[in-house]
């Protein structure tokens, strides 16, 4: 185990990311304060180092595929939207800005100012050994390059630089290719994310799509896995995805439901086990608990008994806010059904309807 969260929280997760060349793992972590900061961990050193200040909320760690940089989100105005259970903490909005970390002392920060001085031209000639010697370069250069990231943590932190895009509410950042990186935006009163590239040495970001739900980058960063409106693509991690990147599936899978409901059951007692806020299970007695309810799988024959079973499981513990739900559940067509408002009197034994309800105005739907 490398580092544990300080606080639970429901939206909050450590989102752990290898760098280019599995040495370092950088990861986001809550503070005293309810802020998070990004820590780097090094696989060799087994150290922790702490790369931001805390200041800010910092999350989202994405590195460089060049490893010159480690990129992340972080916010200033996040302070009111700590007490997440609190529903004082709904109202208030929430921007980030996209910066980048430069990893190294001697590292040049992206975005700085390029000389307009013209450069001599040499001229060269060539002969046959020169041109040979060109395309075993030019082959060479096809090759990737073996990525080594160094990271100088004395003075760090004072090497954060704002990258130039507005601050909004950006949810989290994607690998792209080399000195580029993808950022999903939160869009006011619409569904989905919007994917926005930016290009780090141009400065410029750009909109490739928008509507996702989810968005997966590939181990090198070229290509992501989109989805959107229930279809999956996959598309370059640097242009807006084309029609053709679309995927057409067609698969099945066969499912013994006894079996299923029984690794879920077990799963569920395992989970309870592993990640209860203390480690004695509120004093019950968990494999015993696991044995007085197990029996009862071989009966089940619904996802509701399942989810039925699992409960009564659960409350063993004693705790409040455990909820089970979810699962395959059977498509039915559902009646809609009005309800009629009416006032009625009984006459000679029958009832008599004196006058209905209108619907009232405000609600058209």
């Amino acid at each position: 185990m490398v580092d544990t969260d300080r606080y639970a929280h429901p939206n909050r997760a450590m989102n752990p990311v290898w760098s280019p060349d599995s040495r370092f793992l950088a990861y986001e972590k809550q503070q005293e304060s309810h802020f998070k900061a990004i820590f780097v961990y090094d696989s060799k050193t087994g150290t922790i180092e702490q790369v931001t200040d805390g200041i800010a909320d910092a999350t989202s760690p994405v590195w460089d595929q060049s490893g010159e940089y480690l990129y992340f989100l972080a916010s200033t105005d996040y302070g009111l939207q700590t007490g997440w259970l609190d529903m004082s903490s709904y109202d208030p909005g929430l921007t980030r800005n996209l910066y980048a970390l430069v990893l190294t002392a001697d590292g040049k920060a992206p975005g700085l100012p390029k000389s307009d001085e013209e450069e001599e031209v040499k001229k060269v000639t060539s002969s046959p050994d020169t041109k040979k010697e060109k395309k075993s370069k030019d082959k060479d250069e096809d090759k990737p390059e073996d990525v080594s990231v160094k990271i100088d943590f004395a003075g760090i932190m004072s090497r954060a630089v704002g990258l130039q895009m507005e601050p909004r509410n950006y949810a989290f950042l994607v690998p792209s290719k080399a000195k580029n990186v993808l950022v999903a935006e939160f869009i006011p009163n619409e569904n989905g994310l919007k994917l926005i590239k930016y290009d780090v040495e141009k400065g410029e970001s750009e909109d490739l799509t928008t509507g996702l739900s989810s968005i997966v980058a590939s181990s090198n960063a070229e290509n992501i896995l989109l989805q959107a409106n229930g279809s999956w693509s996959i598309s370059s991690s640097t242009a807006a995805p084309k029609s053709e990147d679309k995927l057409t599936v067609s698969a099945q899978m066969k499912v013994a439901p006894g079996e299923e409901y029984a690794q879920i059951f077990k799963e569920a007692w395992r989970y309870m086990r592993d990640f209860l806020y203390v480690n004695n299970v509120h004093g019950a007695p968990w494999d015993k608990v696991y044995s007085w309810y197990q029996p009862w799988v071989k009966y089940v024959k619904h996802r509701t008994d399942l989810n039925y079973l699992v409960d009564i499981l659960s409350g063993e513990v004693a705790i409040g806010h455990s909820y089970v739900s979810g699962g395959d559940m059977p498509d039915i067509d559902r009646v809609p059904v009005g309800l009629l408002g009416a006032d009625y009197e009984i006459k000679d034994g029958y009832y008599v309807i004196d006058k209905i309800y209108t619907g009232e105005t405000w609600n058209p739907d």
